[in-house]
């Protein structure tokens, strides 16, 4: 026997209720799961790495300073001292009108170069002039040199000369020619000629020696 339609327009409202329940609850889970998937917690790397070291760890390693170089040593023994230049020729030391009073005969040789072994040889190794003069009648020579040497040079010249620690001139006839050494302050002169048997004999050329460099 057929329904009434009361009853089924009941049914139908009831059945469409239920429809509109249904979605509403589906629309709330989808909702739902939305709000799960936007969450703070950061996704994992596609790497799957663990992150990297904290920049207060990093810092500190890199902000370890170096060993700094170490100074020079300083050098145990002071330099040993030049000669210093005379800066004087010949002619500055001895002039012509000298020479002339000591012989007219003599006169300068401008082709002079003293041997290394000798007196003038050792002036002109320690900085100084070596001259030499001819006797035009006999061909003897006077060779006169001047220098200032170190402080430590000067001493074993002296030592080498026999002479104390004052001025003063010395002589010895070791060449066969009388060699005469004068030590004037810093300076070391030395005069070698046949023409000088004692100090004395080339005490006029010394003398001329001393006031140019004096």
């Amino acid at each position: 026997m057929p329904l009434p339609r009361s009853v089924l327009r009941g049914r139908s409202s009831s059945v469409a209720s239920r429809s509109v329940s249904a979605a509403v609850v589906a629309g709330l889970v989808v909702v739902a799961l939305t709000a799960c998937g936007t969450g703070s917690d950061p996704a994992p790397s596609a790497s799957g790495a663990s992150p990297s070291a904290s920049p207060s760890a990093s810092a500190s390693a890199s902000a370890t300073p170096t060993a700094e170089p170490s100074a020079p040593a300083e050098p145990t023994t002071a330099p040993v001292a030049d000669p210093t230049p005379i800066g004087l020729g010949c002619t500055d030391l001895v002039s012509l009108q000298t020479m002339y009073d000591f012989d007219p005969n003599f006169a300068l040789r401008t082709d002079y170069t003293p041997d290394p072994s000798s007196l003038a040889g050792a002036a002109v190794a320690n900085g100084g002039v070596a001259c030499s003069w001819v006797q035009l009648s006999n061909g003897e020579t006077i060779e006169i040199a001047v220098a200032q040497p170190s402080t430590a040079a000067l001493s074993a010249l002296r030592s080498d000369a026999g002479a104390g620690a004052g001025d003063g001139e010395y002589t010895s006839s070791a060449r066969g020619a009388g060699e005469v050494q004068a030590f004037f302050g810093p300076f070391w002169i030395s005069a070698v000629s046949s023409y000088f048997g004692t100090a004395d004999d080339a005490q006029p050329l010394l003398d001329s020696v001393k006031a140019a460099i004096g």
